[in-house]
């Protein structure tokens, strides 16, 4: 495994022994030899010649694996011959998700971009055009900061919002279609803390988008 992988997601910082496509955190090194007891949130792995330790939380069992969350660490067991990138997949949809609405964090079906320091919402079912939508907008100047996943959290009055995927879901041929250069829809995801706040909300359908304050 070549020891644990550290990033953020959102102000949260994680820390898993599967290594994922996410920018790594930028840790001081007196930090890193600690990190695993001062991290938020972490992700483990359990062999298949291994059990998975037994707590009063529910299973979540799944066609890739066996999920069981207790306290702020995830437990998987991966099905034998589980590949690495259905591994990362099955982190981005459940573990993450999961682990955050430990933390009190909403998670969303949404893709959201910057504008102006903020973070706009684009909300649809799948299928609809949210990365369309986004795409269109990078050519004017917005950047991409979520495509899928979405997290949430109130604080003080404001809504702040993190994103869950890395990259556009839209491929090599549809971004050239649209003049969209690839090197812009990475997500925003820095290596340190990131939240912003969430002003401005579309509901987006393939028919219209409704933008909301």
């Amino acid at each position: 495994m070549g020891g644990f992988f550290y990033f953020y997601q959102g102000d949260y910082l994680f820390s898993s022994d599967i290594e994922l496509p996410f920018k790594p955190a930028s840790l001081p090194p007196e930090q890193l030899k600690t990190v695993d007891s001062n991290a938020d949130l972490n992700i483990l792995e359990i062999s298949a010649t291994n059990q998975l330790p037994e707590f009063s939380h529910t299973e979540f069992k799944h066609e890739l694996a066996t999920l069981v969350i207790h306290d702020k660490t995830a437990y998987i067991q991966f099905k034998p011959s589980v590949t690495l990138e259905n591994k990362q997949l099955f982190i981005y949809r459940f573990v993450i998700p999961s682990l955050l609405k430990q933390k009190g964090l909403i998670v969303l079906h949404a893709s959201a971009m910057v504008l102006d320091g903020n973070v706009t919402i684009v909300i649809g079912p799948s299928g609809s055009g949210k990365s369309l939508y986004i795409a269109n907008k990078i050519k004017k100047g917005a950047q991409l900061y979520a495509d899928d996943l979405l997290f949430l959290e109130y604080h003080q009055g404001e809504i702040y919002a993190s994103g869950g995927q890395p990259v556009f879901h839209l491929d090599a041929s549809s971004l050239e279609k649209l003049n969209v250069n690839r090197a812009d829809t990475f997500a925003v995801q820095g290596t340190t803390k990131r939240s912003l706040r969430a002003s401005v909300c579309l509901l987006y359908t393939s028919d219209a988008a409704d933008e909301r304050s």
